[in-house]
């Protein structure tokens, strides 16, 4: 806790605080329009992507070995998956 600093360092990092709030202006200001059919493909890509990159985590936890139960490396990860791997 000694090294505890509530505000990040380089200082210009902190303005990405400001984000949020100015993004919040703007949509309240010009109010934009989302039609059913792109709220429906937002929300597939949106659940497409959290499967990939669940995928992605799971696949180099056990090649770098921080999941538990499941060890190896690369090649060995690369022998339980040969229809991904091409010789």
């Amino acid at each position: 806790m000694a090294n505890f600093r509530p505000l990040a360092h380089p200082w210009w990092v902190n303005l990405l605080l400001l984000v949020p709030l100015l993004a919040y202006l703007l949509f309240r200001r010009k109010q934009p329009r989302l039609t059913s059919h792109s709220l429906l493909a937002c929300a597939v890509f949106a659940l497409s992507f959290g499967f990939v990159e669940d995928a992605l985590a799971i696949y180099l936890g056990v090649a770098l070995g921080l999941l538990p139960g499941h060890a190896g490396t690369l090649s060995d990860l690369a022998r339980y998956t040969p229809d991904l791997v091409s010789d």
